[in-house]
């Protein structure tokens, strides 16, 4: 745990207990990236036994952001060796309200409940509309 450029001390979490599904959301400056990097690294030291899909729109959790200099997945010792990375920046990957839908969800996530799978309909109906 760190406050600015100060490091207040370690914090655990065991990659175990993540939930299958996760979302992350609080307001800018809320420490929601820094919390993803340590989720994630978790993730990357216990793969492949623990495996992860993430969708990082902004290159944030890859390139890292306001440390000097930033520090981010891609400078993790095992992610060349543990981890896919795929980006729309290069063409790879295209992902957008249309392509991935509730419905493709449900064949990437075959656990997802009916919690998630309406609200992620719910979600979807709304964003279609304002777009």
């Amino acid at each position: 745990m760190r406050f600015g450029e100060c490091i207040l001390g370690s914090v655990g979490i065991d990659a175990e207990t993540i939930p299958r599904i996760t979302g992350m959301f609080g307001m800018t400056g809320s420490g929601k990236t820094n919390c993803e990097l340590i989720l994630n690294a978790q993730i990357i030291d216990h793969s492949p036994k623990i495996v992860g899909l993430i969708f990082d729109f902004a290159g944030q959790l890859l390139e890292g952001k306001e440390i000097k200099p930033p520090k981010g997945l891609r400078d993790h010792p095992l992610f060349s060796s543990k981890v896919r990375y795929y980006s729309t920046r290069e063409g790879k990957l295209r992902v957008g309200l249309y392509t991935l839908n509730p419905s493709k969800l449900q064949t990437i996530f075959p656990e997802i409940g009916p919690p998630p799978y309406r609200l992620t309909k719910r979600f979807y109906e709304k964003l279609g509309r304002a777009g």
